[in-house]
C-alpha cells in the first residue's frame, strides 16, 4: 500500500478485492485516520469508536457519522440502518457520554 490511512487507497483496495463499492462499506475505526479514511472514501456509514484515542467531538470532526462507546453497540447502528444503503437517512447520530450508556440523540 503507497498510502496508508486517512487516504482513501486502503479501503479502495479492499473494495476492489471484495468487488463492492464503497458507498456499500461500514468503516468502523477508534482514531481520526480511520473515520477519515472513511469520509474521504465516501463510505455509506463511518462509525466512530470510543475505545482509542479520539473523544467524540474528535471522531465526529473527522468524519464519523455517528460515534459509539465500544464496539457492542455496533450491532444497534446497524439494525438501525435497516434496508437503508446510506448513512444520509441517518440524522447526525452522536453518543452522549453520562451516566447512561444507552442515551443516544438520532
Amino acid at each position: 500500500m503507497l498510502e496508508g490511512k486517512p487516504s482513501v487507497h486502503p479501503l479502495l483496495a479492499l473494495c476492489k478485492q471484495a468487488q463492492v463499492l464503497p458507498q456499500d462499506c461500514v468503516v468502523v475505526g477508534d482514531t481520526c485516520a480511520d473515520t477519515g479514511m472513511g469520509r474521504n472514501a465516501k463510505a455509506g456509514l463511518v462509525v466512530g469508536v470510543l475505545t482509542g484515542t479520539g473523544t467524540r467531538e474528535y471522531l465526529l470532526d473527522h468524519g464519523a457519522d455517528v460515534v459509539i462507546p465500544n464496539i457492542d453497540y455496533l450491532f444497534e447502528i446497524l439494525a438501525m440502518m435497516g434496508g437503508r444503503r446510506s448513512s444520509s437517512d441517518l440524522t447526525e447520530a452522536t453518543y452522549y457520554s453520562g451516566s447512561d450508556d444507552s442515551e443516544y440523540d438520532y
